[in-house]
């Protein structure tokens, strides 16, 4: 039996074995992830880049080439070392609560990326978010490393980036159940591990000893984001997260929903589609991999981690209630916030997502009380409500609903797979506001009926006074009217389904 089985047997166990004297056993036990993130590697290391530092009267933006990790070797792919920039924003007046922090965002790029340029919007943003905060900000990179090609990939010397490099790591790991290093998201995680170890290192230096960061606020996007939910459970410098369009949790059953709602897969999905690992879905080597990457694997060590899971309700890759099969699973301080009339690029609320993730980043390192919602979603015949409690009053509630287009799927993507592939559709599903009403203070309650062809979905959005002048808005999770869907469940290869 090889060494991934035995891990996972051995979650397994600790998982089923009962109480001994009125003390739970750990349920928590060293992973994968964790030897892999923890062992050491030699090719780890940094240099700034002196002639790329821009000095401004109220703050030093630093330019690092760091080299996290080597991955893999050469016989297996073109370029197993990996790099990345990492810049490092430290403001002139730093708040004397924030010495110890730091905000990291987790961001892509190719290898072939040119260095960070200051002019840039992002740059700019990152720089005002450092000086309005009085907080160091980085932003790592480059993850993963792409494009990158495998020797014995059976498409030949394809460069693959993205999704085509994920499903490829999936693919190998289902079909050779092989060391679980082969994963994309272990280095992803690493490397994000390393880049904290950076910020530490060089802003311990920069300040002459005076400044040392030893706490984190991460966040990243789409496969950014998923490696947000694993560094966050690795890593224990890691005080709070902000993953943005990734909450594919309870992977097994969220993608059976997918399946149900959809009568196939996403054209997202299709680098995964093609290499045939959706009719694996329910085979032991996906319960195994899920073991190893599915952020609900470690769930326990969220509970101390307050996080705020933001997502958009016309995704192409995720649904709009997704949240139903993890969030209430989900321990500790938690908070969610849907994006209306928002693809997975979240196109037109950069700046929402932006005064959000400040809004957290402050609360949570400052350790300042959020705002509280938890909600009620019910359902009776031809109709459906929301109800939702707050333990502060906020500033502006809405509700927000959209009809699908017709009653073939239910399906609120804002695109989907042409006809002839592999072409894709833009067909928004608009969403639209409207007031609620309120019975008492701190509760709110909106009621939509089932439309006429096809499934509504609605939720209620609420927004608070923030520290520093910001806003925070949360939401409640997304209700669907009628609660059926237009196909069967699928099992085993009956999986493997179609593109939409």
């Amino acid at each position: 039996m090889d060494r991934t089985w035995i891990l996972f047997l051995q979650s397994l166990l600790w998982t089923v074995l009962p109480r001994t004297d009125g003390v739970p056993l750990p349920r928590d036990p060293k992973t994968a992830l964790d030897e892999y993130v923890n062992a050491f590697d030699p090719h780890y290391s940094y240099t700034v880049l002196d002639n790329l530092t821009r000095r401004d009267k109220d703050f030093t933006t630093y330019v690092l080439n760091m080299t996290s990790l080597k991955w893999l070797n050469e016989s297996l792919v073109d370029r197993p070392v990996w790099w990345h920039y990492l810049t490092v924003t430290v403001p002139r007046y730093v708040t004397q609560t924030l010495q110890d922090s730091a905000f990291l965002f987790v961001d892509q790029g190719d290898n072939g990326v040119q260095p960070p340029d200051h002019s840039t919007y992002f740059q700019k943003i990152i720089a005002a978010f450092a000086v309005s905060s009085g907080t160091v900000a980085a932003c790592l990179t480059q993850i993963p490393n792409q494009p990158l090609s495998f020797l014995h990939d059976a498409a030949g010397r394809k460069s693959r980036s993205e999704d085509s490099l994920m499903a490829y790591t999936w693919w190998h790991f289902l079909t050779n159940r092989s060391d679980p290093s082969w994963l994309l998201l272990f280095p992803m995680t690493k490397a994000c591990v390393r880049a904290m170890d950076s910020v530490s290192d060089v802003v311990l230096k920069v300040s002459a000893g005076r400044q040392r960061i030893n706490r984190f606020s991460v966040a990243g996007a789409s496969k950014r984001g998923w490696a947000t939910w694993l560094v966050a459970a690795v890593d224990q410098r890691v005080v709070s997260f902000l993953p943005i369009v990734l909450d594919l949790l309870n992977m097994s059953k969220s993608l059976h929903h997918h399946f149900r709602a959809y009568g196939g897969w996403s054209f997202a999905f299709r680098n995964y589609y093609e290499l045939n690992i959706t009719e694996l879905l329910d085979s032991p080597q996906m319960s195994l991999m899920c073991s190893l990457i599915d952020p609900l694997s470690y769930s326990e060590r969220y509970r101390t981690k307050p996080k705020l899971v933001i997502s958009t309700a016309g995704d192409e890759f995720f649904l709009p209630d997704d949240s139903h099969y993890y969030y209430q699973q989900l321990q500790g301080e938690k908070h969610l916030r849907v994006l209306p009339n928002a693809e997975h690029l979240c196109v037109g609320h950069l700046l929402s997502v932006i005064v959000s993730t400040q809004s957290f980043y402050l609360s949570t390192m400052l350790g300042l009380q959020q705002p509280t919602m938890h909600w009620n979603r019910t359902q009776s015949e031809g109709s459906g409500a929301i109800y939702l409690y707050t333990d502060t009053l906020p500033i502006k509630v809405l509700a927000y609903e959209a009809v699908t287009w017709d009653a073939k799927r239910r399906d609120f993507r804002w695109a989907v797979a042409t006809p002839q592939p592999p072409g894709v559709l833009f067909r928004p599903v608009p969403w639209w506001s409207s007031p609620v009403s309120s019975p008492s203070p701190g509760v709110y309650m909106k009621k939509f009926l089932e439309p006429k062809v096809g499934w509504r979905a609605f939720f209620i959005e609420a927004s608070f006074h923030g520290p520093l002048g910001t806003v925070q808005t949360f939401t409640t999770e997304v209700q669907i009217i009628p609660d059926t869907f237009p196909f069967p469940e699928c099992k085993a290869q009956a999986c493997h389904g179609t593109i939409v």
